[in-house]
Parts: structure tokens; C-alpha cells; sequence
């Protein structure tokens, strides 16, 4: 492997900017973190607080971008009270002196209205529009706490292996943008439903959406369905309104996809849980991932490379989704499971220089009682990306013992 590349521990769910004097700012909690050193180590943390005192919590549910003007621009969340009742709050407050300190805070969604991002998903659109992918979740009375889990023994542990879809639920997607970096926002005119074979095959979930712009302006979004595949649709009108979902020739899980568009050649790049329908049913859905690229605007996709992969599962760069779709979940009560069963979930994909930063969590059961859990970022040059003859560069499935892995309870999304 070139020495270009490199893994090393990642702050956790969270995104990136490169500064103007080359460090890195992301968010973790409620703080700004720098890494001087392109990636390889992170520390410095300091609080980030608006002009009028308030807290920016990052979290990994936040977005930090560079604006076309300039600016560092952060979208972040928070909870809050009104009376007896929490609601779900996002916010955007921008900086103009390189994230030392930040205007007040805009609100983007109102008190008690549904709809909630994936982490580090805003973009801005080449009008300069920005772009920010939410989905409302729609839960029906047998929730998880009654309807339970998909649920594996690992090393005489039962563990949650799938919750999700394995109760009464509905996730749809929209977007709110926003024409004056971020200090108002609309939402868009419809939303994003899964909609197969003109309703023949009912309705999908369009969950944790992930947006891109290709050069000719059209925005594509991936979500995470229970198709088996992933959910795509697209915009022709930056962000305004959108087509409905529909499954795409990449094989998947109920696990959010990642697509970004390559700086410079507009490439999309995909970095997801690519896992078969069989291996979904055996509890596997997250047990490996996989990065692709498409160079004609996502109708074909080629340079498959094996990210990480679970030892039981085929290294194969490429999986064939079943030729028909359906919906596909695990069986509820899946025994034992592998020894050395592994998880990765959450990827996400960032692009400085000639590099590219592919941060996820690996999630490790090599261990008896609680997994071993940590967030890496996988660093390469991006060229690497389209060499066929690297197909696989999957890690170990068992800590290296110089990292400091965070051991803690299971907890399935």
C-alpha cells in the first residue's frame, strides 16, 4: 500500500473543512477541533459560540462547509424545550475570520416540525444555493421498545442486529435551502417517497438522504431503503422539487449511502454498505463496505474497491443485487453469529488536494461482552480510487492493539 495512505483514529460523526492555512476544523460535541498535521492526529478543541453567547453543539448531526464567498457556514442541532414537549431544532450561523468567531444563529426548521439530517450533508449548489437533505420519520404505534429487534449471540451475548425496519415505520425525505447563506430557508415544494412500479409495490422509506451536484447542475440524492438497493432521486432545479425514489442498480441495506461528486472532474463517489438480500436476511447488513465511482452521472458504476468486509463474506469487489426488488430485512431471530462477526456504518467521503478522507465507524465483536467501537479515516490519493488492480483493501477485523477503541454498549440505527 502506497505511503500516501493511511488509517488513523477520526473524531467521530462529524465533517471537515481545510483552512486557508492548510489545518483542519471539524466539529465534535461542542467544539471546533484542529488537526495540524492533514488528518493524522486531531486535538487543539475550543468552544464554538455565536456572537450572542450561544453554544454551537456539533454533534453527528452537523454540517461545516466552505461557502463560495468565503465563509466557513455550520449547520448544527439542538433539542429544545416549549412547555411539556422537545423539539427538534436545526440551526445555521456562519464565520468569516476562519472559525474564530461566528454570526448569530438562523433558525432553519420551525419548533415541532419533523425532519432531521444526516450528519455533514449540507452543500452549496454552483448557484449558490444551500442544500440541506432531511427525512421525517413516521412511526406507527408498535415501536421498537414493543416490537423489538432483529437479535444474533455473539460469544454467548445477545446482541440488536437490526432495529429499523423491524417495526411499524416510514421515513421521507425533503430538503430546506437556503438563498442568503443560511439565514432563511424554505423547504422544498414536495417530498422524496419510494415509489417503485407506479405504487404496485406500495411505499419505501427514503431515510438519511445524502445529496450531490453533477456538472450540469442536476442534483442527485441516495437514501437508505428497505428495496434492498438504494433509493435515488433527482432535481432538476437545485433542490426545488424532486422525482420520487426509486431503487438503483447498487445493492444495499437499510444503512446510509454517501455520494459525493470528485472536486475537479465531477465524478460521483459512493462509499456504502453494499451487501446482497441473503446476506441482509442473515444479519449482515452492515458487514461490508464498499467505495465506486461513476464517471456518466450515475448510469453506470465501475472501480468497485472492498473498504472493509466481515471475515465470513466474500471479498469480491462487486455484489449482484437480486434481479427483482422487494422488501428486505433480517430474519428476527438470527442465533449465533460469528465469532468475528464486524460492522461498518456511517461512511462518509471528503476531498483535499489530491487526497481522499473516507471516515466510518468499524464496529468489532472479536471480543466476549461489549464490541469494540471506533471511527477511522482511511486516507488515499484519489487516483487510488480508480485502480482496479487494488480491488481490496479491507483491514483486520481485530483492533490493533496501539488504538485506543471505545468499548460501550450496541446500540442499533
Amino acid at each position: 500500500m502506497s505511503e500516501k495512505m493511511f488509517t488513523v483514529p477520526f473524531p467521530g460523526r462529524v465533517g471537515f473543512v481545510e483552512l486557508k492555512d492548510g489545518r483542519f476544523l471539524a466539529l465534535n460535541g461542542d467544539s471546533g477541533i484542529i488537526s495540524k498535521d492533514r488528518g493524522r492526529t486531531w486535538g487543539d478543541a475550543y468552544r464554538i459560540v455565536t456572537r450572542d453567547g450561544r453554544q454551537i453543539a456539533g454533534g453527528r448531526n452537523s454540517s461545516i462547509i466552505r461557502l463560495a464567498s468565503g465563509k466557513l457556514a455550520v449547520q448544527h442541532c439542538r433539542t429544545e424545550d416549549y412547555g411539556s414537549q422537545k423539539a427538534l431544532r436545526m440551526f445555521c450561523a456562519a464565520s468569516d475570520d476562519e472559525g474564530k468567531t461566528w454570526s448569530e444563529e438562523y433558525p432553519i426548521n420551525l419548533p415541532g416540525a419533523k425532519g432531521w439530517p444526516l450528519h455533514d450533508v449540507m452543500l452549496q449548489s454552483k448557484t449558490g444555493r444551500l442544500i440541506l437533505p432531511v427525512r421525517a420519520c413516521y412511526a406507527g404505534s408498535e415501536s421498537e421498545r414493543i416490537a423489538g429487534q432483529a437479535r444474533g449471540t455473539i460469544h454467548g451475548h445477545e446482541i440488536g442486529v437490526e432495529g429499523h425496519a423491524q417495526y411499524p415505520e416510514i421515513d421521507i425525505a425533503f430538503v430546506y435551502y437556503s438563498d442568503d447563506e443560511g439565514k432563511t430557508w424554505k423547504t422544498s415544494e414536495n417530498e422524496i417517497l419510494g415509489w417503485p412500479d407506479d405504487g404496485k409495490r406500495g411505499l419505501y422509506a427514503t431515510d438519511e438522504p445524502t445529496v450531490a451536484q453533477l456538472p450540469d447542475g442536476r442534483l442527485i440524492m441516495f437514501a437508505r431503503s428497505t428495496f434492498g438497493r438504494i433509493a435515488e432521486a433527482w432535481s432538476d432545479n437545485d433542490g426545488r422539487t424532486w422525482t420520487r425514489a426509486l431503487p438503483n442498480e447498487l445493492c444495499n441495506s437499510y444503512s446510509p449511502a454517501r455520494i459525493r461528486a470528485i472536486p475537479g472532474t465531477g465524478h460521483l463517489h459512493c462509499v456504502w454498505n453494499q451487501v446482497t438480500p441473503a446476506e441482509i436476511m442473515g444479519g449482515f447488513r452492515r458487514s461490508r463496505l464498499t467505495s465506486a465511482i461513476s464517471r456518466d452521472g450515475a448510469k453506470t458504476w465501475e472501480h468497485f474497491k472492498t473498504l472493509d468486509v466481515a471475515d465470513p463474506l466474500d471479498k469480491s469487489p462487486r455484489q449482484k443485487p437480486d434481479p427483482d426488488y422487494y422488501f428486505v430485512v433480517a430474519g428476527r431471530k438470527l442465533g449465533e453469529m460469528p465469532d468475528n462477526y464486524c460492522i461498518y456504518r456511517y461512511p462518509n467521503a471528503h476531498y483535499v488536494g489530491d487526497m481522499a478522507y473516507i471516515d466510518y465507524d468499524r464496529e468489532s465483536f472479536t471480543y466476549p461482552g461489549s464490541p469494540a467501537r471506533q471511527r477511522v479515516v482511511r486516507v488515499m490519493p484519489i487516483e487510488s480510487l480508480y485502480d482496479d488492480s487494488k480491488s481490496d483493501i479491507s483491514l483486520p477485523n481485530t483492533p490493533p492493539e496501539d488504538t485506543k477503541a471505545a468499548v460501550g454498549e450496541h446500540i442499533e440505527e
